[in-house]
């Protein structure tokens, strides 16, 4: 057959039908730039040998790809592969979706070397003769439609294998997972809550300026930031504000505080030793502020950097040691002060609970945040300490739309005063929206 500028093989990787089904699949991914590819195996004859075991021709692909099926696409929610990696159909080639079934029966999958993400959505490939039932249903229907330029099975091998090069061509296909992902979100929160205050000790910090009462607010959260196989950065800005019922019917300000996010964090180490006791390293910045400030007194900004180590024991839990410093009062001259700290952080990201089909499904997390820093307290150098806890409990309607159940805590103590507390339980009526996008 015509030979190909770029189908030199490399003699110390052989090419069989079950590594040309490889080399196939992941081009339909490239070409169509989606994130899984789903081919049946028997696409490739399996008798088929290239001719040369050197190099790849026009009529060994031909012969081993039997049919020459148009590529066709859909954008799907993560429940689809979800279902997908639970009825694993035999005869089916997944390409970037990896399996890893628990002694529990319940499946893990992560898409592209990354855990999947059950708020986004996820571009599949496959052929039309699957997306259109073939081989018995083996593909779950979806609303495909014929890929960008209407590219074929067999047309998207040999454009790859048309391109000069020396190496092997499996080598030249890019991996997803060096790619970067860019990742957005947000969510709109109505809340119903109740709160309690315990000696809030004089303390200008909301959220210890409340009184005891239950409130009705909202709660915006918005996401956003970028990984990659080495490195990420998250953002994050959250706002909550609540109006309390006054004495005479009248409304009045409750919780009023607005806080930003940034983390980025490195995964060098990780990239070697994928061991649970080696750490990503992480750099973090946090600020504080309200939206108005009581007449006459300035606006209340606390600002706090931070660096550590930071291990996930599993998918779902991050735990942070951290060391750096906070300034307080940062927009009153008079009150400003640096000090420096230490602190830890344990977060649990929406642990799996229960689930009904594969939409509904119930989930547990939370957070701990404890903050220790130096300051003044009468000549004498002492702690201010600062702990924040959440568990949230939330009940997924479908993608959009959840039901929450949600317990706070905010804790102040500076010297040898006793704890200010704050504490408060809420249930909410959350829409939200998360979305993920690959820089090809």
């Amino acid at each position: 057959g015509d030979e190909l500028a770029g189908g030199h093989l490399d003699p110390e990787r052989p090419m069989d039908p079950a590594a040309f089904a490889d080399l196939t699949a992941a081009r339909m991914r490239d070409a169509t730039e989606s994130d899984v590819a789903l081919l049946n195996l028997a696409a490739i004859d399996d008798r088929w040998r290239p001719a040369n075991p050197r190099e790849l021709t026009r009529s060994d692909v031909a012969i081993a790809l039997q049919y020459d099926e148009p590529l066709v696409v859909a954008r799907v929610p993560a429940r689809y592969l979800l279902g997908l990696a639970r009825a694993n159909p035999d005869g089916l080639l997944t390409l970037g979706m990896d399996v890893t079934r628990l002694a529990s029966g319940a499946v893990r999958v992560k898409i592209n070397g990354r855990p999947l993400d059950d708020a986004a959505t996820y571009r599949v490939v496959t052929v039309r003769f699957l997306a259109d039932g073939g081989d018995a249903r083996v593909v779950p229907e979806a609303d495909f439609e014929a890929a960008e330029g209407e590219p074929t099975l067999r047309g998207v091998v040999l454009d790859h294998l048309r391109v000069p090069r020396d190496g092997d061509p499996r080598a030249a296909l890019r991996d997803p997972f060096e790619r970067l992902e860019w990742r957005a979100g947000g969510s709109a929160a109505l809340t119903f809550s109740g709160t309690a205050v315990r000696d809030n000790g004089a303390y200008q910090e909301s959220p210890l300026t409340n009184a005891n009462q239950s409130q009705v607010g909202i709660n915006l959260d918005l996401r956003g930031g970028m990984h990659s196989r080495l490195a990420s950065w998250d953002n994050s800005l959250g706002l909550t504000y609540t109006l309390v019922s006054t004495d005479d019917s009248s409304l009045e300000e409750g919780t009023d505080v607005l806080l930003y996010e940034t983390t980025g964090a490195w995964r060098g180490l990780r990239a070697h030793n994928d061991a649970l006791y080696v750490p990503d390293l992480f750099i973090d910045a946090q600020l504080q502020t309200e939206l108005s400030a009581e007449e006459g007194a300035a606006r209340f900004l606390r600002t706090r950097f931070t660096v550590g180590p930071q291990w996930r024991p599993h998918l779902k839990v991050v735990a942070k040691l951290k060391t750096g410093f906070e300034v307080l009062d940062a927009l009153d001259g008079a009150l400003r002060r640096t000090q420096p700290g230490f602190g830890a952080q344990l977060t649990v990201n929406d642990y799996l609970v229960a689930r009904e089909g594969l939409r509904r499904r119930v989930t547990l997390g939370g957070d701990i945040d404890y903050f220790a820093s130096l300051i003044d307290v009468l000549g004498a150098a002492d702690l201010r300490q600062l702990l924040r806890g959440r568990v949230a409990l939330n009940y997924q309607v479908n993608r959009f739309v959840s039901l929450g159940l949600e317990l706070n805590l905010f804790a102040l103590r500076e010297g040898r005063d006793s704890f200010s507390v704050w504490s408060n339980g809420l249930a909410s009526f959350r829409m939200a929206w998360s979305g993920r996008f690959l820089a090809f």
